[in-house]
């Protein structure tokens, strides 16, 4: 081969080699998120609201909590994938937990 011919081959390779190499960047870690959401009812069916709703982490051991709007309603959003501790309390009614939830 002689060359001009390698030099007209790599002259064409030269955009597509270009192209490769931009379309290779490297990739950030993947990271999963959920959350959790709801309605709080009394035994009757009637919405609670100003319940005070906490999830903890068992890996993390960080807490986020939030209070139920007043139909009673609650969203805790953006949490790292894992297992949590969900508690439930307001005043006048037994605190509910629920444990080992997997996100």
């Amino acid at each position: 081969m002689t060359h001009d011919r390698r030099r007209r081959i790599l002259g064409r390779l030269s955009p597509v080699a270009l192209f490769l190499l931009l379309c290779v960047v490297p990739a950030a870690g993947q990271v999963t998120y959920g959350g959790f959401r709801g309605q709080v009812t009394d035994p009757a069916g009637a919405p609670v609201p100003d319940v005070t709703i906490s999830v903890t982490s068992q890996e993390r051991g960080y807490t986020k909590s939030v209070k139920s709007d007043k139909e009673g309603n609650y969203e805790i959003p953006s949490l790292l994938e894992g297992t949590y501790n969900l508690t439930a309390s307001a005043a006048g009614f037994k605190q509910y937990t629920h444990n080992d939830l997997i996100l």
